[in-house]
């Protein structure tokens, strides 16, 4: 960021802690939302929002209010975020004052502090207050740009597939692992120890035995070869995320067979009630729950029923299980809950817990030059389970070895389970992505000029100003030659060679760019002038005419 831009943070934040520190001497128990609003801080500069929030290039300046003492005092919390990312100022009173800067990501348990300052009584200065914008914005900028991991999370999360396309060098691996990393709450270098999230490169020899399961070879206890049925990387992933979701225990429908059958076997059970008696159920005439047997006329210890049965569904008794009422309006769930007290006693009924998780762990699946493998033989039938239509059990199917497994329980993807993969435009070594399975997948596109953040903490100064230069106009060139296009252009990532060259662009051309840009050309009637105006673009001279100075 622009030493402007971060002055100008810097100002806004300033401002905010003098208002903080005026709103809190000044305030004497009067406050209210005319009070709260004479933010002096807030100047033509700076557009005040109704929901009182100032928006800075993306990021989002927000504060709250508060009284402490007993509503004597009002102390403010001023947060510059995009997100993901806080700078806060906190004073809880005249003694305690700090500014942070915080990290954070989808899951509110992963809030780290990065950096903090605390003051005491007094304010921190302006030095202070630039030095963590700086550091804040450092700390956006190191990575690939924040914005554009965001909309891609977005994209991701409403499509459930989607593939980063674009040309080489563009950093779409690298952006692949920071939505990944975002999303499950965790650095980007930790991603290899989190069981959330799997990396796999597909290539021309890549195949369903790899990716869903199949038959491997292992040493008997004699000694003997034989051949065991083992699940295939992608298929012990969905098992994680799957076992994952089931975090608490409902067993009540295996337990309502039992009790169905019993039930049938019998001709009916005797219940004991809560507090004291028994009372008798037996199955309705439709099979579609339970009825109390009634007894005209015979009461004492037995309790039984006189004169009126009781009804009691199967979908009433499991909302007792889960611990809403029966009905609506109540009135029978002593029975019913009687009803569950027995199952659990005499049937293994579990405690229950939620079956899914109300928020599931998200898993991260991606999926590295995808268009190199022969997708359709590689998924097989699973091009219909990762349909984002039909996740979950309405899309299980039975696998190819199916017959070899112990049980019978079909295969799924859950909700929770997130597919990115990356490919090439210009990738034309595989031509197997066909229809079927492209309409399953959001393709989005990735450009050089979007990714030009991975230089950041990498390039510096008067190199990283004409590495821009040159990136841009020998992509415009590349996108003006004939047979070629934009998704041929050069990603930003080779020019992450530069520090172990040197910094000599030279180099860069001779032992990385020029090989691949011949490759482009090759065949071409006129590849050596061509091959000349991209090279007179990378050195920044065809604009100026001295291309023509060549000939």
């Amino acid at each position: 960021m622009a030493n402007d831009k971060v002055d100008q943070l810097a100002e806004v934040f300033q401002e905010f802690i003098n208002f903080s520190d005026w709103s809190y001497e000044n305030n004497d128990g009067d406050y209210s939302k005319e009070r709260a609003s004479q933010n002096k801080y807030i100047t033509g500069k700076f557009v005040k929002s109704e929901n009182s929030k100032i928006i800075i290039d993306g990021l989002r300046f927000s504060w709250t209010y508060n009284q402490n003492f007993g509503g004597r005092k009002m102390w403010s919390k001023g947060y510059l975020t995009n997100e993901n990312h806080n700078l806060v100022f906190d004073r809880s009173d005249e003694n305690h004052k700090k500014i942070r800067f915080e990290l954070f990501h989808d899951n509110p348990k992963s809030t780290r502090v990065i950096k903090e300052i605390k003051c005491g009584k007094s304010s921190p200065t302006y030095n202070q207050i630039v030095d963590l914008v700086r550091n804040f914005w450092d700390y956006l900028d190191q990575s690939v740009d924040s914005e554009l991991v965001s909309n891609t999370i977005e994209k991701l999360k409403r499509s459930k597939n989607i593939i980063l396309r674009g040309a080489p060098g563009t950093g779409k691996s690298y952006l692949a692992k920071e939505v990944a990393a975002r999303m499950i709450g965790i650095d980007p270098e930790g991603l290899n120890d989190s069981e959330q999230f799997q990396f796999v490169q597909f290539h021309p020899s890549y195949d369903y035995t790899d990716f869903v399961e199949g038959l491997r070879p292992v040493i008997n206890d004699d000694d003997t070869v034989g051949f065991e049925l083992q699940d295939g990387i992608f298929k012990d992933f969905v098992g994680q995320a799957i076992k994952a979701n089931n975090v608490g225990v409902d067993n009540f429908d295996a337990t309502w067979e039992k009790l169905v059958q019993k039930v049938e076997d019998e001709g009916f059970i005797t219940i004991p009630n809560i507090r004291r008696g028994e009372f008798q159920v037996e199955m309705n005439s439709t099979g579609t729950g339970l009825v109390t047997r009634t007894y005209p006329g015979k009461y004492g210890q037995g309790q039984w029923v006189s004169g009126k049965s009781r009804f009691f569904s199967r979908e009433q008794l499991y909302n007792v299980y889960r611990g809403l009422p029966g009905v609506p309006k109540g009135g029978q769930d002593s029975y019913r809950k009687a009803i569950i007290q027995y199952m659990g006693a005499k049937l293994s009924l579990k405690k229950y817990a939620p079956k899914e998780s109300s928020r599931p762990k998200p898993y991260i699946f991606v999926i590295d030059e995808i268009n190199r493998g022969e997708i359709s033989k590689i998924l097989g039938e699973l091009f219909y389970s990762i349909d984002p239509s039909y996740r979950g059990k309405a899309g299980a199917v039975q696998t190819q070895y199916a017959n070899l497994h112990v049980n019978t329980e079909k295969f799924y993807v859950p909700s929770n389970v997130y597919i990115i993969g990356t490919m090439n435009d210009i990738d034309r070594s595989v031509d197997s992505f066909d229809f079927a399975m492209r309409r399953r997948f959001r393709f989005i596109e990735i450009t050089p000029e979007q990714t030009l953040s991975m230089w950041q903490g990498q390039l510096h100064g008067e190199v990283l100003i004409e590495a821009k230069r040159r990136i841009k106009e020998l992509n415009q060139q590349i996108a003006q030659t004939e047979d070629l296009n934009a998704n041929y252009q050069i990603g930003p990532s080779y020019f992450l060679k530069l520090p172990e060259l040197g910094n000599d662009f030279d180099a860069l051309w001779s032992d990385y760019l020029e090989p691949l840009l011949e490759e482009y050309v090759s065949g071409s009637y006129d590849e050596k002038e061509k091959l000349l105006n991209l090279k007179n673009a990378y050195e920044l001279q065809l604009n100026e005419g001295l291309d023509e100075d060549e000939d």
